[in-house]
């Protein structure tokens, strides 16, 4: 699980993508594995989404979260009663692997030499909050020492710690994710029996492995 930066520790971030790679390759590539699959989970999901209504329909739903909560009420009416809670619970993937999806992306990647075991992440909100701190501060003329604690404490607040194994438990979900939408649609348009039982076990088969 990723760790919140130590309160009592002055970051020292460098945000630089090639030594991110080059110094933590693995985890760099588990992250980056995780974003690239998480967009086929998405991809997906729209598939389906526009096979039960209609491409035109389903295009017209807004954002990926708008699709998937229209999808959850669709698939209500749609697939057998027996099956939803497989689907819903596909569904939960999907939201799973996008909340580490969307950090990934939407995060500096960096390095701090005293974590050397992690990448940094700083969320951008953040660096806005920070850069208008410090801003502010140098407008001001004199920078004391309340200002720049309180520099410190913004940056802080949005930096994380990611290890390989964080990176690689994002790819996982992504992964995850992903083999459960496609079982989800064989159970939402198949008329074959087989696979639809095929699709239930694959499904059953990933909830156990997750409790």
């Amino acid at each position: 699980m990723p760790r919140t930066y130590p309160s009592t520790v002055l970051p020292n971030v460098q945000v630089d993508p090639v030594n991110v790679v080059s110094t933590h390759p693995n985890a760099a590539l588990n992250g980056l594995a995780a974003i690239n699959t998480h967009a086929m989970v998405e991809a997906l999901l729209l598939n389906v989404f526009s096979g039960l209504l209609g491409r035109k329909k389903a295009y017209g739903f807004g954002s990926i979260g708008e699709k998937e909560k229209s999808f959850r009420h669709v698939a209500k009416v749609s697939v057998d009663p027996s099956d939803l809670s497989r689907i819903e619970w596909s569904l939960d993937a999907v939201t799973q692997s996008r909340q580490g999806r969307d950090v990934l992306v939407n995060s500096l990647w960096a390095t701090d030499d005293k974590f050397p075991d992690y990448i940094v992440l700083m969320d951008q909100e953040s660096l806005n909050d920070t850069s208008e701190s410090i801003v502010a501060a140098v407008e001001a003329v004199k920078i004391d020492e309340g200002d720049a604690i309180e520099i410190q404490n913004t940056m802080r607040s949005g930096l994380s710690l990611w290890d390989e194994n964080d990176m690689g438990k994002a790819r996982s979900d992504a992964v995850r994710a992903m083999t459960a939408i496609i079982s989800s649609n064989i159970l939402l348009t198949s008329s074959d029996e087989m696979k639809r039982s095929e699709a239930r076990q694959v499904i059953d088969d990933i909830i156990s492995m997750c409790e």
